[in-house]
């Protein structure tokens, strides 16, 4: 599990939180099949490169050779069905998994810090015991390429045509996973590595309190 120095200070007392953020749930209707790019764009010309080979052609560099390669764009993202960023970190922080969680018209999504070998799988896991009762979605993207797995209850149901996914979701989303747009770009960003565990228990409690005073 991705863990940090989140503090470890002592859970307070007298407080009620959900052990399953399913109750937390904001469900969407199914989403409908949609294409997906499997490569970045095109890369803008260097002006001073392009007029010095317009210049004299013979002076041209070898591509190959004379551009550094740019590092693969990588992340993960994992879109659960909890209705609140807040809610989602929270859970987060209290035990100690570092996010930073977004809430979308579809549900709250969590994007992976830690990108190691077998990382995102392995956040995927201990989020999905979070929220028991319905699944969720791990996105990876490396390259231009995505693969999309379902999660629940700490298991790895298989994988999912990840342009059936994300046709529902919003635009920000597709934004993230092919490197147009960064988290540092997205309002309303909570992350869970500042969030002290008796926060975060306290902010679990009052949105239970409101769940059942809404029932």
């Amino acid at each position: 599990m991705t863990t940090s120095d989140l503090p470890d200070d002592a859970l307070p007392e007298g407080f009620s939180v959900p052990d399953d953020l399913s109750s937390l749930s904001d469900l969407s209707s199914p989403a409908e099949p949609a294409a997906i790019p499997t490569a970045a764009g095109p890369v803008a010309a260097d002006p001073a490169a392009a007029a010095a080979v317009a210049a004299d052609p013979a002076t041209a560099p070898d591509a190959a050779a004379a551009a550094p390669e740019a590092p693969a764009h990588k992340i993960a993202i994992i879109l659960t069905q909890v209705a609140t960023a807040e809610a989602l970190a929270a859970a987060c922080a209290v035990n100690k998994i570092v996010v930073d969680a977004v809430t979308s018209p579809v549900g709250a999504y969590a994007i992976c810090r830690d990108l190691s070998e077998g990382a995102p799988a392995e956040l995927a896991r201990a989020v999905s015991t979070l929220v028991k009762t319905v699944p969720l979605i791990l996105f990876e993207a490396a390259g231009g390429q995505v693969k999309a797995s379902q999660w629940q209850g700490g298991k790895r149901l298989g994988d999912m045509p990840a342009a059936l996914v994300l046709d529902g979701a919003p635009h920000e989303f597709e934004d993230l996973l092919f490197g147009t747009t960064t988290v540092h770009d997205l309002p309303g960003v909570v992350s869970s590595a500042g969030m002290s565990r008796w926060k975060a228990m306290r902010n679990l409690s009052g949105k239970a309190r409101k769940q059942r005073g809404g029932e």
